[in-house]
């Protein structure tokens, strides 16, 4: 969701976005598969999806790491029924504001040769977080590393085969998978995600987003659309 302006020297200071109407990523838990099969492969597109616009920013030199990916803040368009979009609904990620002036603030810093690249990550968002979603690096105020994005993720894909939004990731991960009919290598795969360790979480959300690619089975499964026009609600 692109950042249209921003007011810092305002009192309130604030930020303006273009308006999404469609709600946010809880909205689809109510319309989740029931079937093992179709529930896995649902869930695992919505984190493809996510992983691979993650990314992209990811990639960026300097990185841009999002530091509150969270079901809130990932927001529904509706749009024309496509290959990519089968049934007619695209995922805008919200709440860049932030993560982008600081990039910004530190590029202008590297241009004027005060900032090194190894400190283009250590901005604003130090220490920013949502509970269920942090990494523990980021809980203790580390500073921001693209496997931030990754464990949250990882706890987004749980929370959308267990449909609970309500507690993040916990011991009993590997049973609640296996009880939803998750195959070893995607529970293999969602823990790496939300490993304590950093250096066990994939590099990325490229990465991600390539290794659900690899788990097969896992294409476009278009859900039922509305019988009546979409208004958001």
């Amino acid at each position: 969701v692109p950042l249209k302006q921003a007011q810092l020297d305002t009192d309130p200071c604030y930020l303006e976005y273009e308006y999404i109407d469609g709600g946010s990523l809880a909205k689809l838990l109510a319309d989740r598969p029931t079937e093992a099969p179709a529930l896995l492969a649902w869930a695992a597109n919505i984190v493809k999806g996510l992983a691979r616009t993650v990314g992209a920013f990811h990639r960026l030199d300097p990185p841009i790491v999002h530091r509150d990916l969270k079901p809130a803040n990932i927001l529904l368009q509706r749009i024309p029924p496509d290959a990519l979009h089968p049934d007619g609904i695209r995922l805008r990620i919200a709440d860049f504001g932030i993560g982008g002036l600081a990039a910004s603030q530190a590029l202008e810093q590297t241009r004027a040769g005060s900032t090194t690249r190894g400190e283009l990550l250590v901005t604003s968002l130090r220490g920013s977080h949502t509970p269920h979603y942090a990494s523990p690096q980021q809980a203790r105020g580390d500073p921001p590393d693209v496997r931030d994005d990754v464990h949250a993720l990882g706890v987004i894909w749980y929370q959308m085969l267990t449909g609970d939004l309500t507690s993040g990731v916990g011991p009993d991960l590997t049973t609640d998978l296996a009880d939803l009919g998750a195959d070893d290598k995607t529970i293999d795969l969602l823990r790496q995600c939300v490993s304590a360790k950093a250096e066990r979480r994939p590099e990325d959300a490229a990465e991600l987003a390539s290794l659900i690619d690899s788990l097969g089975g896992v294409g476009p499964k278009p859900r039922p659309g509305p019988k009546e026009p979409w208004n958001g609600e």
